[in-house]
């Protein structure tokens, strides 16, 4: 009896953490009615049914894919997408897929997306993930090929490759395709020799593109291994892209580019740490290819020397900016300047790719009344670009110095659109104060808890970048 019981209970464990394909409720798969993913089991009814890797799909809610560590007895997630391509489209709409887990070392072509050819994958936030494959693995996807085009998609958590050809996003992009605005804050890792790891793209080829993206977070591999991409070669090109990525390689590291080879990098920069045993540089690891008005800090990276790139410093290459940085760079349409060192520390950064920050709150106003402050400022609607947008917190800041370039400090914290600075004890004139809207990933929310009274902005920045 008691061996039934264990058996029945076993059987009933089982059931209940195994994985369930629902069809999804709207749409039909057509351009014009896609097919409506609202929850996890309408998204792994994709991954069922490679018959519908041609249709068009867009998702209608936030995701919770936490579950999926306990799919496939711990391998996880099963990618949509494989030596069958999608072939269809996907627009995440700007909800987010969080937690999602894949633990497969000896599988190829791993990510959301296994493999896609001639798809478009749009407005897809990925939070918190954990990924791991053999080779040609992205958090987004694990190849991309054949004009596929990928846009407005953002990743942050962990992927490793336990061979080579990791990004944080896309693993390897090739056959004309392109990855615009797009963006990846993730610890890739990349294990064979010859690694190809990349903050954002392991390996970029065939005329393949990217454009107006950026990433941070930290990048380890042995060889051709760099802050952004570890390989960019056949005629393709990178331009207006930075890394802020923390860099370990053995040779062909950079904290840019590992090797570019018969291709082109422009108008891009990056400022992470970079450390290299053998051969590597602050931007390029190795050159056989173009790299026009690209610059790299030499401070911060620990490099003095680059094979491509120009050499800068903190306070060049940090608003204001040095007349001899970022030379012919478009700061109308595609960069803006972090006059006030919210944004990227001071760097410059990347208008439509920053499309989740939110507008800076405006009218803000001030009255002391018996030695309180009250601070008030007109509710934040709208990001960047113009998109709606609502906050989950504003952050006030004070200083007692309105030296621009001096740091803030948090005064608190709140959902309204007002705060009460109580027994200031000062004057209008001797006390400045500054207000910041923040839209919060899932990664972000938990670490604003840490978050306090008197931290300086800076350190709410590296706080909530995970650092």
């Amino acid at each position: 009896m008691k061996g039934m019981i264990a058996i029945i209970l076993l059987i009933l464990t089982s059931t209940l953490i195994s994985q369930t394909a629902t069809a999804p409720i709207n749409g039909n798969g057509s351009e014009e009615s896609p097919y409506e993913i609202a929850s996890l089991e309408n998204l792994y009814w994709i991954s069922e049914n490679p018959d519908h890797w041609v249709y068009h799909y867009k998702q209608t809610n936030d995701i919770d894919a936490s579950d999926t560590i306990n799919w496939f007895d711990g391998y996880g997630w099963y990618p949509i997408g494989n030596s069958t391509r999608f072939t269809g489209s996907y627009d995440g709409q700007n909800f987010t897929i969080d937690s999602l887990y894949i633990n497969r070392p000896e599988t190829i072509r791993i990510g959301l997306f296994g493999a896609i050819s001639d798809a478009v994958i749009s407005n897809v936030r990925l939070t918190s993930l954990d990924i791991t494959g053999r080779e040609m693995v992205g958090a987004l996807a694990g190849v991309i090929t054949e004009r596929s085009f990928i846009t407005n998609c953002h990743a942050s958590g962990e992927v490793t490759a336990s061979r080579h050809l990791a990004g944080g996003l896309i693993g390897l992009s090739e056959g004309n395709s392109e990855i615009r605005c797009c963006s990846g804050n993730c610890e890739v890792t990349g294990s064979a020799v010859v690694s190809f790891v990349g903050g954002l793209v392991g390996s970029q080829g065939e005329e393949s593109c990217i454009e107006e993206c950026w990433c941070r977070g930290s990048v380890t591999g042995q060889n051709y291994t760099a802050g952004f991409i570890g390989r960019n070669y056949q005629d393709s090109a990178i331009s207006n892209c930075y890394s802020a990525c923390s860099v370990t390689g053995r040779s062909i590291v950079g904290g840019f580019v590992g090797l570019v080879e018969n291709a082109s990098i422009s108008d891009s920069y990056s400022y992470g740490p970079v450390s290299v045993a053998f051969v590597g540089g602050g931007f390029a690891g190795s050159s056989e290819g173009e790299c026009t008005r690209c610059y790299w800090n030499i401070e911060t990276s620990n490099q003095s020397t680059s094979c491509a790139g120009e050499g800068r410093t903190i306070d060049e290459m940090t608003f204001p900016y040095a007349a001899n940085t970022y030379v012919d760079w478009d700061f109308t349409t595609i960069w803006h300047a972090d006059s006030l060192l919210i944004q990227n520390a001071g760097y410059p950064y990347l208008f439509r790719a920053f499309s989740a920050e939110p507008m800076p709150p405006e009218n803000i106003e001030i009255a002391v009344v018996e030695g309180d402050a009250h601070i008030t400022w007109d509710a934040v609607t709208e990001d960047l670009i113009g998109n709606s947008a609502s906050p989950d917190y504003y952050i006030v800041y004070y200083s007692e110095s309105n030296n621009q370039g001096g740091d803030y400090y948090v005064l608190g914290f709140t959902a309204a659109t007002n705060y009460t600075h109580e027994n200031v004890g000062l004057t209008e004139s001797s006390m400045f104060y500054r207000v910041e809207a923040v839209v919060l990933s899932a990664d972000e929310l938990q670490r604003f808890s840490q978050l306090r009274p008197g931290m300086s902005e800076t350190r709410v920045r590296e706080i909530l970048r995970g650092e």
